[in-house]
């Protein structure tokens, strides 16, 4: 009920006065407030477990959930008074309860207690805390939050139950601790591993890492798929978990790399063991129909908790495994401090790579290939160089294994195959008929781009499609060899010849000679030198596999190039073993473009013989 009233002060001004009845508002305010049954009310309706303290903890109230749980560890904090709660009147003491356990040892109990009488006293006006409880049906997790009454002394405390998602976080933690693939510790769960090991060690003991990658995976990934590839990492690391003891981690730190904790060893220690794990590695595995070699290269750092860090320690290993792969297959090292200084510049080429061809930095140097028979230069193998703008011009061996990890294998060969066509057209144009060998990596093949990549260059250079030749060599084409097969028809079918590079140096058998998709063969230098070796047994070796290689080229019409032929009687060897064409720094080195026409009419009286075709009367230079 509300009244309007009027009147005038003595100055004669009117004022109006407004009064409204607001007594039952109060009522029914102080009423809901003090009635204990609307609190127990809204307590009972709430699934949290809850009780309201007074300020010297005492409890003044509880919901069902409350008094119908039970604990089984009388020591666990607060759900040790909720049996007592779920009997006892109202006057319990919760802190009383809380201290009791503290003081039995119960370090939960002891953070609840401090953590409340902060809120009673004010000094915050919030506080949560979590805590395990052992219950019948097994552990069981609560989240305890205390805040204080409004407008009334007091706190309301409630627990809710975080079991589910406690436990999928226990679920994420363990995930990001092991590798999903194959089990093994993940890279967070070795760097955790080598933390302990080195904080358990004393200032003079130190702890060893074992860095392994596999030699040559991404071929395996390009050339046979993500599946074989990932069958590869399981076997692997099958063998390496077989390899070490008890004492000993291992882990997967990504892609082909594995890692190996040695806790209280050093450099030396750790190389006995990284030459167990490569020979455990070296057997071949049977995947896809085939036989993979595998091999590894090893990276081994070591130092005590005084010298380094877990993150320190695994750097290291991984430049020194880096520094090892520079060394080739199935190499070793140790981890030198000067080897950062290789890795820095490492990086440098990685960030250059990129910018070389937009910035015409690569060019081609061109090796001459001999028939035997005439002497005269019929073909060119073209090899890449980096006129690098800082360090000069870079070899292939400086570089081509970063153009393979940073996946610019086909960009390079694409424009490997425009430049070298355009070349020997301009050749064709100064009268040197000759043909172009380019060297094709396995990526290129399994992407798929290879036949038009090379119809795209000759017709850009109007070459004739006999006058360029592709080498792939004979592990890209054994580890893949239906893909290769495929992609190499294709090329061979627009009239571009196909040699096998590096044969001798694999795996395949003569009787798959039969069934490559070339036209040449050129035989490894390994084999090449093995005819002038200084083993007598050797020599014959060489000799007969020569003589058998040669003999199913002469019947299938294949012309086989003798390659790193380096003193004059390593050229009479292959001769007698009966090669058709020879290579090598004896003869010729690579050269500039400007300089192969100059030497090819200075050492050619017939320049017109390039590759012939499989299948023709003749091999070359005949």
């Amino acid at each position: 009920m509300s009244e309007d009233k009027s009147s005038r002060d003595s100055s004669g001004v009117t004022l109006a006065t407004l009064l409204r009845d607001i007594s039952q508002r109060r009522r029914l305010r102080t009423g809901r407030g003090a009635s204990p049954a609307f609190i127990r009310a809204v307590l009972t309706s709430m699934p949290a477990t809850t009780v309201v303290l007074a300020d010297d903890g005492t409890i003044r109230v509880s919901n069902r959930v409350w008094t119908s749980f039970r604990a089984v560890d009388d020591a666990v904090p607060d759900h040790a008074l909720a049996e007592d709660a779920g009997s006892a009147a109202a006057a319990t003491n919760y802190f009383a309860v809380c201290d009791a356990a503290a003081n039995a040892g119960d370090v939960d109990a002891a953070h609840v207690v401090a953590g409340l009488r902060a809120v009673t006293d004010g000094r915050t006006d919030r506080f949560s805390y979590d805590y395990p409880c052992r219950v019948e049906d097994g552990e069981r997790w609560f989240q305890l939050e205390c805040a204080p009454l409004q407008d009334h002394a007091g706190v309301v405390i409630t627990h809710t139950e975080i079991t589910r998602w406690v436990r999928s976080d226990a679920q994420v933690v363990r995930a990001a601790r092991c590798d999903h693939l194959t089990g093994l510790a993940s890279r967070i769960a070795v760097l955790e591993e080598l933390r302990q090991q080195l904080s358990k060690a004393d200032a003079r003991q130190s702890v060893a890492v074992v860095y392994l990658g596999i030699d040559g995976f991404k071929d395996v990934n390009d050339s046979l798929g993500l599946d074989i590839g990932d069958a590869v990492l399981r076997e692997v690391a099958a063998r390496l978990a077989q390899s070490v003891d008890g004492e000993q981690v291992v882990g997967r730190i990504g892609g082909d790399e594995f890692v190996i904790v040695m806790p209280g060893c050093d450099t030396d220690e750790a190389s006995t063991t990284a030459e167990q794990v490569r020979q455990d590695l070296r057997s071949s595995l049977a995947v896809a129909g085939l036989n993979l070699p595998l091999s590894a290269c090893v990276g081994i750092s070591a130092g005590s908790a005084a010298q380094t860090s877990a993150e320190g320690l695994l750097r290291d290993g991984h430049v020194a495994l880096y520094a090892a792969k520079a060394d080739g297959r199935d190499r070793c090292r140790v981890f030198q401090p000067r080897l950062r200084a290789v890795a820095r510049e490492r990086l440098h080429l990685i960030a250059g790579l990129g910018e070389a061809i937009p910035r015409q930095e690569l060019v081609l140097y061109y090796q001459p290939i001999f028939s035997v028979r005439t002497a005269a230069v019929t073909a060119v193998e073209a090899l890449i160089r980096w006129q690098h703008p800082t360090r000069g011009l870079l070899l292939p061996k400086s570089f081509m294994r970063l153009v393979v990890e940073t996946g610019l294998v086909v960009p390079l060969g694409r424009w490997a195959l425009a430049e070298a066509a355009h070349q020997t057209a301009r050749w064709q144009s100064q009268g040197i008929d000759i043909a172009t060998s380019v060297n094709v990596g396995a990526a290129h093949l399994s992407v798929g781009t290879l036949e038009p990549d090379v119809r795209g260059a000759l017709e850009s250079a109007e070459l004739r499609p006999d006058r360029l030749a592709l080498e792939l060599t004979e592990t890209d084409l054994v580890e893949n060899f239906d893909r290769a097969t495929e992609n190499l028809q294709g090329v061979r079918e627009l009239g571009v010849l196909v040699a096998i590079d590096d044969f001798g140096s694999g795996y395949s058998s003569l009787g798959q000679l039969t069934q490559m998709p070339a036209d040449g063969l050129k035989l490894d230098r390994s084999l090449v030198m093995q005819l002038t070796a200084a083993s007598t047994d050797k020599v014959r070796v060489a000799e007969t596999l020569f003589d058998a290689v040669t003999s199913i080229c002469g019947y299938l019409g294949m012309w086989t190039v003798a390659e790193g032929v380096e003193t004059a009687e390593q050229r009479r060897a292959v001769v007698a073993a009966g090669c058709s064409h020879v290579q090598g720094y004896f003869l010729a080195k690579p050269m500039q473009a400007d300089d192969v026409a100059p030497f090819v009419r200075r050492r050619s009286a017939d320049v017109g013989v390039p590759y012939p075709r499989t299948g023709a009367t003749r091999h070359l230079g005949a």
